[in-house]
């Protein structure tokens, strides 16, 4: 046999073997976050949808709880969107779950370290002006004050 085909065949091999691992470690890291309490830490597994909803690598999307950013074409999207990019893209953030809404999306409180202090994103996007005190599905919003 050639050795180069084998080469190329275990490459292959490699490649499908880590693809498999990289999809098990992101199954099991949710799994364990829905079991211990709701709380699920992620780290460079989400897009920005808008600026009071993100996107998890596992399809998840979740929308910030006492929170409302203007929609795609109202002023002040761009703004609030860019907000909540800057503010939790790269950084390991904190998902603290309320649940779900009509829309199957996970409500919940974000928190990010920012070095300094653990900061509440949803709270700072109303501090900057960027969105309004929102309370959504009867959630208890005592923590944005």
């Amino acid at each position: 046999m050639n050795w180069k085909l084998i080469l190329r065949k275990t490459l292959i091999k490699i490649i499908i073997l880590l693809i498999i691992m990289f999809i098990l470690y992101f199954a099991i890291k949710t799994i364990y976050a829905h079991s211990s309490g709701g709380q699920i830490s992620v780290s460079n597994a989400f897009a920005i949808v808008d600026g009071d909803t993100i996107a998890l690598s596992n399809g998840e999307t979740v929308r910030l709880l006492c929170v409302d950013t203007p929609e795609k074409g109202e002023a002040g999207y761009e703004e609030a969107k860019a907000f909540l990019s800057n503010s939790i893209i790269g950084k390991e953030i904190l998902i603290e779950s309320e649940g779900t809404d009509k829309y199957n999306r996970t409500l919940a409180w974000i928190t990010v370290n920012n070095t300094k202090e653990m900061v509440l994103v949803n709270k700072e996007i109303v501090n900057q002006g960027l969105g309004t005190l929102f309370v959504y599905n009867n959630t208890d919003c005592g923590r944005m004050k």
